[in-house]
């Protein structure tokens, strides 16, 4: 599927895949970022030139689901999906076509969502 890379005891570097690009979310999935309905991108570090393409084809897609949107609306959603679900964009220190994945804070943040969930059941 797609190749892993480990730099380091924390960092695994994966090659980016176009499916991967289409959006934030299925990236987020693809390395392993989000849990149920929780997602991590402050663990996912991005190249800028990487940044700007998956805000082009998040655009192309808005402008695909929603032709009758004006420019500026589909813009507002872009940034407020780049936002919330967009990784670290980072011009200098990852290579363009790959990702970096901090797998130490990933793996905590990941165990915090699992205890915050089972403190809120109502059993």
């Amino acid at each position: 599927m797609h190749c892993r890379i480990r730099i380091g005891n924390n960092v695994k570097a994966y090659r980016l895949t176009k499916q991967m690009m289409l959006d934030p979310e299925t990236l987020l999935k693809k390395v392993g970022a989000s849990f149920d309905y929780h997602a991590f991108p402050e663990c996912v570090y991005m190249n800028d030139k990487d940044y700007k393409q998956l805000a082009k084809n998040l655009r192309v897609q808005y402008k695909k689901d929603k032709p009758y949107l004006r420019a500026r609306h589909i813009a507002f959603g872009v940034n407020m999906t780049l936002m919330n679900l967009g990784p670290v964009c980072m011009k200098h220190g990852v290579e363009p076509g790959y990702v970096l994945v901090d797998e130490v804070s990933l793996k905590l943040k990941i165990e915090e969502a699992k205890l915050s969930m089972v403190r809120n059941s109502r059993y």
